[in-house]
């Protein structure tokens, strides 16, 4: 916590405001670390061993590019509407995405049930 203050010590503002901001990027980063991790291994049992590699170097592209538009939009959104916008939308956007893998995982269950 205390190295993620001492960035965000040049941000304008109060105190409080800086000590908010400094424990989002604290816990942004430790999730992403996460995910990446837990995503890369779930990808690796999955992926066929002879591209394993080339799979997840496009999966890995794809979520630094996504990591580098959801930073600049969320810090759009913080800037022009409020400080707690890019999580509003990222838990909209993970409720999306959660109904949609149900949708998926309940339709595969079915096809495969049908056909046996």
């Amino acid at each position: 916590l205390q190295r993620a203050q001492a960035l965000c010590g040049g941000i304008a503002g109060d105190d409080e405001r800086r000590q908010v901001i400094a424990q989002s990027v604290t816990q942004s980063l430790h999730l992403a670390v996460t995910a990446c991790r837990c995503s890369q291994a779930l990808i690796g049992q999955v992926a066929p061993e002879r591209g394993r590699g080339a799979v997840i170097g496009v999966f890995t592209l794809c979520g630094s590019i996504g990591i580098l538009i959801a930073a600049n939009l969320g810090g759009q959104l913080f800037d022009a509407w409020r400080p707690s916008a890019p999580y509003i939308i990222m838990g909209i956007a993970s409720g999306l995405l959660c109904i949609a893998s149900i949708h998926v995982y309940v339709g595969t269950r079915i096809r495969r049930a049908s056909l046996t």
